[in-house]
């Protein structure tokens, strides 16, 4: 099981003293059933503007991958990617715009600015561009379609999600026993 909230510290208060008995962590036993785990997700929205924050003023990550190898992504990609659809009047990456790349301090706590980059568009387009002229852009599109695909999957609201907007992803995980 995984419960997301945000970080208010009511919030937080609660999973201490009730769920994690006295210490927060990311995980704790279910108290409707001591056999299964708790997992705790807090305020994803600011880890995934952390996440990009940190990529962007980094500029490229080394990601592991199978055990003994890693793959890069780069940030400059996704901004190659941006100036080189910017004069073109039909765009893939169409969520992208020029304060993706230059944000002011008060654009860095944007869910907005975070949500393009990681958009679905952006993934696609860093796809499609990686197999037709960009190879070196396959380990920054890898980045951008497991974050895309995480953020799609934690930010299920209800169980109709998955079959109204058409993404597997967003269907509720469940387990019949």
């Amino acid at each position: 099981v995984l419960t997301v909230c945000d970080n208010p510290k009511v919030n937080r208060q609660f999973l201490t003293d009730f769920l994690c008995k006295g210490t927060l962590s990311a995980s704790a036993p279910n108290p409707l059933d001591p056999s299964s785990t708790i997992f705790v997700l807090l305020d994803p929205t600011h880890t995934m503007k952390n996440i990009c924050n940190n990529f962007q003023k980094r500029e490229k990550f080394s990601i592991p991958d199978t055990p003994g190898t890693t793959y890069d992504a780069n940030f400059n990609h996704v901004r190659q990617l941006f100036e080189m659809e910017s004069y073109q009047s039909l765009r893939m990456a169409h969520k992208l715009s020029s304060g993706c790349f230059n944000p002011s301090s008060i654009q860095r706590t944007s869910a907005k600015l975070t949500f393009s980059v990681f958009h679905e568009s952006t993934v696609n387009a860093m796809e499609y561009y990686s197999a037709h002229g960009h190879e070196s852009w396959a380990g920054t599109a890898r980045l951008l379609r497991f974050i895309y695909t995480l953020m799609t999957i934690i930010s299920v609201k209800d169980s109709t999600d998955g079959n109204r907007k058409r993404n597997e992803n967003r269907k509720p995980i469940a387990c019949i026993d």
